[in-house]
């Protein structure tokens, strides 16, 4: 490991040619010293048999025994009873020290925006919150609708349109069910095994590790294109090793959800105590659907065709998803990566550095669901619905001005380029312009 902010130990199997969920909290429970227990700070706590009374749900309990989840905590739980319910589960002092650098300092950037952010919450406006819902209901039934369409299709350009159209919406399944898959558990967060990712996939890709650990050795959202794209301005490359990564860049753009599906299905042979979960037939539904109700006759060769066009489907979904998720959010050559020196580690300021948001998704709340809008408040505070994000945004500004923190607001043209420019970076930066005034 060449330099790293965040963390003490690089990740095991992080270089490991499979990329499951499974096998990430595998190396976690291997790297966090939590001991079989459930870390949090510097206490270990014994979290078995809550998983039924959770409010959450009994995944984000179970998924993550073993390991430290101290940021999951922190970040999910925006209210003073959470804290005073876990010391019921209070087993012992952990023996060694966290294996991640993060710091949650009462008097800090994120303390202060959390108790800010918990003495509006009764003052917010969820009724906005039913806008989330529809856009999510909608994207799901228009992914349905033009997959069965397309299949039924006989015109040649007519099939394309509807192809186009059905990826489309397949690619907004992901960004609307992860508004939900954040959250306690719901139906909608079911909705991402319909384009094959699956939703424990994306909540251990995405929220375990991605979102507490954006841009760092292990988010995964970074590992999964490795090695044909570098994100990380850790290695140094030649002339055609960064041609080379240009080039595979959109390409990896297509595999993805197919990705997510064959490496969860790897966990039966590799992982331990693998489970195959009732949800998982949900993946089958859309070409099921396909073909029972566009095809003329339910002949081999209509089977066949069907899956075919489930798969291309599925593919172009994946590249129009990760086009704009790569290019948008958190990579360009003025955002945190690992490698790069920054002189805090406070959780809030670590998420306000390594993520920016963009213009365009703020034009309105559908289209912030689409695209990830707020998406600098939605990694400090994930399990706020994404409508009510907005209504928080002064209390954000704010905080960012009095510890001269920096927001980040670019827009598709600069993001893109910023893309570019990131992935030609062969060493990390120094990042000097980040103040912190204690309070």
């Amino acid at each position: 490991m060449d330099h790293s902010s965040v963390l003490n130990k690089y990740p095991t199997y992080r270089d490991s040619l499979i990329k499951g969920y499974w096998l990430y909290l595998e190396g976690r429970r291997m790297d966090d010293n939590a001991e079989g227990y459930w870390r949090v700070h510097d206490k270990l706590y014994d979290l078995e048999g809550f998983e039924l009374t959770h409010p959450g749900g009994h995944e984000w309990i179970s998924m993550t025994k073993g390991t430290d989840i101290t940021e999951l905590f922190e970040s999910h739980h925006i209210s003073p009873i959470a804290p005073k319910l876990l010391e019921k589960y209070f087993k012992k002092d952990a023996d060694a020290p966290r294996n991640y650098n993060l710091t949650y300092d009462e008097n800090g950037f994120y303390k202060t925006l959390k108790r800010r952010v918990m003495a509006a919450l009764p003052t917010l406006d969820t009724s906005v919150i039913w806008i989330s819902k529809a856009t999510s209901d909608a994207v799901l039934c228009g992914f349905f609708i033009a997959s069965i369409l397309a299949a039924r299709a006989e015109d040649f350009y007519t099939k394309l349109l509807l192809i186009a159209l059905a990826a489309k919406f397949g690619a907004w399944i992901i960004p609307t069910s992860h508004n939900f898959n954040h959250q306690r558990n719901n139906w909608r967060r079911f909705n991402a095994n319909f384009v094959m990712l699956g939703w424990r996939t994306w909540r251990t890709t995405h929220v375990i590790s991605h979102h507490m650990y954006s841009n760092s050795f292990t988010d995964m959202e970074i590992t999964v294109l490795e090695p044909f794209v570098q994100l990380l301005p850790v290695h140094g490359r030649s002339k055609l090793e960064m041609t080379l990564n240009y080039l595979l860049l959109p390409v990896s753009y297509f595999f993805p959800f197919h990705g997510g599906f064959i490496f969860r299905y790897l966990g039966i042979f590799y992982a331990k105590n693998y489970k195959l979960h009732w949800d998982e037939i949900l993946v089958f539904l859309p070409p099921i659907f396909m073909f029972l109700l566009g095809s003329s006759s339910y002949s081999l060769s209509n089977l066949l065709d069907t899956l075919i066009l489930w798969n291309i489907i599925i593919a172009f979904a994946s590249f129009l998803f990760v086009a704009v998720a790569v290019s948008g959010g958190h990579h360009s050559p003025t955002i945190v990566h690992e490698g790069d020196d920054i002189k805090s580690m406070d959780f809030g300021i670590y998420q306000m550095l390594t993520t920016f948001d963009r213009k365009e998704a703020a034009l309105n709340l559908p289209i912030a669901v689409l695209y990830f809008g707020d998406h600098v408040l939605h990694h400090l505070f994930p399990t706020l619905d994404q409508a009510v994000l907005p209504q928080l945004k002064d209390i954000l500004e704010k905080t960012c001005k009095e510890f001269d923190v920096k927001y980040f607001k670019y827009g598709a043209v600069k993001s893109f380029f910023g893309l570019l420019k990131q992935i030609s970076k062969t060493k990390g930066s120094k990042i000097r312009d980040v103040n912190i005034n204690q309070k």
